[in-house]
């Protein structure tokens, strides 16, 4: 229903709440409209100021406008038969102002002239016997003209055997001999007269609903509903036929109408007046059916009653309804020469195939593309396919589940906000797909989540073959399987492709690509982005993929690739409770790798701020304890046992440059290099009766930015001392580390101060001499990961640790004396290879470095 009828009904419903108001006019003494009309001029305005009770007929022959200004208008006298209300020839008489005129044994306006209801209610309270309005006629001719508009309501009979015109108005029963006019009108019955009183009436009856909508309720018609403009119609009663004799169906639609039906009532093209019994006939205008049954049952015997019929370039589009026809075979018709058409997307067809008709255009097929017709006992129903409901559901936009496989002809365009459930089942592409857009293309404006179980598979007829396409739009992926396998011998075959600012986010789902270096791209020069926090993909580590835009690293911060086999697979990074230190009484103590310590049992811990004001503390289960501070808060820590306390401080996130630092009694502070990154803050081991602050101590350098892959393990290693720049605020992550870096690096974590030797790496290779870490050799050459990775299996005390390392292909070039620790740091998770390697002699860069020591401290 069209906003515009939606908005005249409410205000005819506010008019309603009139009539149940009682009158509080009893006598005409508190305004006498009768000596105010006498005395007007002509065109004047008489303003009601209380409620009138007509006694005797109030004739009017002049032009008058009565405002009711709220008021009413009540007549109690028997009818002259002219009405209570009596517009003569020469009368033009309007009626405004938001109240009620109504008779009691009296036709209530009689109308010779011209007469206007703006915003008024008519009324009969006698409607068997009379009428709210009666439009006369005299002589063959007709006199009386009527115009309703603006919310106005006819309650009870109008007999127009005149001009009646319609505009945004209700009426309760209208007996039409004359010509009617109707837009924007609720009509509860009409009725197409050809009475006794009307027999000289030129047509007996002419109604045209020239624009805007109509609800109608009961009709019964002598001849067509001629519809020439845009018109809705909403009908809820039984329309049809009582004595048709020119056969132009119940509607006829001429060139410039277009006409849209819905409801639950019936039309019915049957008469016994004329040789066809169409209930629509689009003659040149379009019609689309939405709701209602349409039928001619009882026409007669003839071989040849169509009931919906299409000629002269007249188009029908039916989209639901119920087709009962006389003669089935004729149900749906058009014209064979003149360009009719007919196309059905719905609707129940009682004995009739709308797929298979022989017309007057032989065997025409009226069931438009991406529809089917199926069988239900005496019926043909026409639904759409399963394909074409589905994009139907996608256009809307919300939540879509999908019910059964789907096979498509093209992509899947979305552009609005959609939440797929795959539900378990399958899409896939066709070989008609010539375009290659993807089995889903999302645009701009387009937000697509895919939830559940099910697969999507890409492969079609062209040489684009992704299962998805985000250009311009959003795409999540929390489940399914995605594939382009059998695409063919192409070098390129994307399976996921982001492209002129799209977005992607990967969270889960199984990736199998034709050509899995291809399985997730984006566009070099559009800003499409794509970030993985989830999913296994096949022989394609989405980590380090060479796309259109080099060396794109698709995985989200805080989140890891790891080798399960021929997949690579996507999880958030675990950070471990670290174990506590020793017991250590030395009021300078500075904690150790907290790779080694004893764990503390539970003491009572208590928390003071600089004021000696106990802070509030919550033991957990393990023994630690989470304090409630800001950060640069100083507090101390005291424990019952003198034992090391384990704290941890909520921040509300993950930030690896965020450390503890000591503050020592001569004011020097200094940094807990063991301090952990956890999912909320941090968490450190502190000694007892120390005081310990919070801070931000991330370093920030110029060559390392936010989303690179090494930006966390560099902003750890440096926010702890463990790893300095190079100068000039540079890092320098792409270059080889040396040996003597290392072991700075490893006396560094384990709280040796390193400086002042005679070179700047003398001291932390003397701690790794005697610690039996390295030998001290070639401080300057650069470290292979192999020698690297022996360094830290010496920190950790050389465990004993057996992994089959004979899955990597390069496996056999790990040197003898590194095989030990090789074996052990894959096992713990310290290095996992790339692309199926090792490469145990390959020199490790200093954001490599960075990445492995933050692996071993939070291991």
């Amino acid at each position: 229903m069209s906003k515009r009828f939606i908005s005249m009904l409410t205000a005819v419903a506010m008019l309603m709440t009139l009539l149940i108001v009682p009158s509080m006019a009893t006598e005409a003494e508190g305004f006498d409209l009768a000596a105010a009309v006498a005395e007007a001029e002509a065109g004047a305005t008489i303003t009601l100021t209380d409620n009138v009770t007509l006694t005797e007929k109030l004739t009017i022959s002049k032009e008058i406008t009565i405002d009711l200004n709220g008021f009413d208008i009540d007549a109690d006298f028997e009818d002259d038969g002219y009405g209570a209300v009596y517009v003569g020839v020469n009368g033009n008489l309007t009626i405004t102002g938001n109240g009620v005129v109504r008779s009691a044994n009296a036709t209530t306006i009689g109308n010779y002239g011209v007469l206007t209801v703006d915003c008024a209610i008519v009324e009969c309270a006698d409607d068997e016997n009379y009428a709210a309005i009666y439009n006369f006629y005299h002589n063959g001719t007709t006199y009386g003209k009527t115009t309703l508009k603006n919310g106005s309501y006819v309650n009870g009979n109008f007999w127009n055997c005149g001009e009646l015109y319609v505009e945004d108005a209700m009426l309760n029963y209208i007996d039409n001999s004359g010509y009617m006019a109707a837009e924007n009108a609720e009509i509860e019955f009409l009725y197409g007269a050809t009475g006794e009183d009307a027999s000289e009436v030129e047509n007996c009856g002419t109604i045209d609903f020239v624009g805007g909508a109509i609800m109608l309720g009961d009709a019964i018609l002598n001849k067509a509903i001629k519809i020439d403009s845009e018109v809705e119609v909403l009908f809820f009663g039984d329309v049809y036929f009582e004595n048709d004799t020119n056969g132009d169906g119940v509607f006829h639609v001429v060139a410039g109408g277009d006409l849209t039906l819905d409801g639950y009532g019936t039309i019915n093209g049957e008469s016994e007046g004329n040789n066809y019994d169409m209930a629509i006939w689009a003659d040149g205008g379009k019609v689309t059916i939405n709701g209602g049954t349409y039928t001619n049952v009882g026409a007669g015997s003839d071989t040849h009653y169509d009931l919906i019929y299409a000629k002269n370039g007249g188009e029908v589009v039916i989209n639901d309804g119920e087709f009962i026809c006389q003669t089935p075979f004729w149900t749906l018709n058009k014209h064979d020469k003149t360009n009719g058409n007919i196309i059905v997307k719905g609707g129940m067809f009682k004995g009739y195939n709308p797929s298979v008709s022989n017309t007057e255009n032989p065997t025409a097929n009226f069931v438009a593309e991406g529809y089917e017709v199926k069988a239900d006992d005496e019926y043909y129903v026409v639904s759409p396919s399963a394909e074409t409901a589905f994009r139907q559901a996608m256009a809307q936009g919300g939540t879509v589940t999908l019910t059964e496989d789907i096979s498509l002809d093209s992509a899947i365009v979305v552009d609005k906000e959609v939440v797929l459930d795959l539900n378990g089942h399958n899409i896939s592409m066709t070989e008609n797909d010539t375009e290659g857009n993807g089995v889903f293309w999302v645009k701009a404006g387009g937000d697509l989540t895919i939830n559940g179980e099910g697969e999507i598979d890409g492969v079609g007829g062209s040489e684009y073959t992704m299962a998805i396409w985000a250009d311009g739009g959003k795409v999540t992926i929390n489940g399914g399987v995605y594939t382009n396998v059998g695409s063919g011998e192409d070098t390129q075959y994307d399976l996921i492709y982001a492209k002129n600012g799209g977005y992607i986010e990967i969270n889960g789902g199984e990736f199998i690509s034709e050509t899995p270096f291809w399985t997730l791209n984006k566009h070099d020069k559009t800003n499409g982005d794509i970030v993985v926090k989830g999913g296994k993909f096949y022989n394609y580590n989405p980590s380090e993929s060479n796309t259109e835009n080099p060396t794109a690293n698709f995985v989200a911060e805080g989140y890891e690739v790891k080798q399960d086999g021929e997949y690579y697979v996507v999880s958030a990074i675990v950070i471990p409770e670290p174990p506590a230190p020793p017991a250590d009484d030395d009021d300078d103590y500075t904690p150790s790798t907290p790779s080694t310590p004893s764990t503390p049992s539970a003491p009572s811990i208590e928390v003071t701020d600089e004021s000696g004001k106990e802070i509030k503390t919550e033991t957990q289960k393990d023994g630690s304890v989470t304090v409630d501070v800001e950060e640069e808060t100083e507090f101390t820590v005291d424990t019952s046992d003198g034992k090391d306390a384990v704290v941890n401080v909520e921040t509300g996130g993950t930030n690896y440059g965020l450390v503890a630092v000591i503050v020592n009694a001569d004011g020097t502070e200094t940094i807990i290099t063991g301090t952990i990154p956890t999912e909320n803050g941090i968490q450190f081991t502190v000694g007892d009766g120390q005081t310990v602050k919070i801070v931000d101590n991330s370093q920030g350098f110029d060559d390392v930015e936010k989303g690179d892959w090494d930006y966390n393990a560099v902003t750890f290693a440096s926010a702890r001392g463990i790893v300095n720049g190079v100068g000039d605020n540079k890092f320098e992550p792409e270059t080889a580390a040396t040996r003597g870096m290392v072991m700075t690096m490893l006396a560094r974590l384990n709280g040796e101060d390193t400086t002042g030797g005679a070179s700047w790496y003398a001291k932390g290779m003397e701690w790794a001499k005697e610690n039996g870490i390295s030998d001290g050799t070639n401080p300057e050459g650069e470290i292979s990961r192999e020698q690297l990775i022996v360094m830290l299996w010496r920190l950790e005390g050389s465990p004993k640790m057996s992994k089959n390392l004979d899955s990597y292909n390069d496996a056999d070039d790990i040197s003898a004396w590194a095989e030990e620790a090789m074996e052990w740091a894959v096992s713990t998770g310290l290095v996992k290879g790339s692309d199926n390697a090792l490469m145990p002699d390959g020199n490790a860069n200093r954001n490599q470095v960075a990445q492995i020591l933050m692996n071993y401290m939070c291991k």
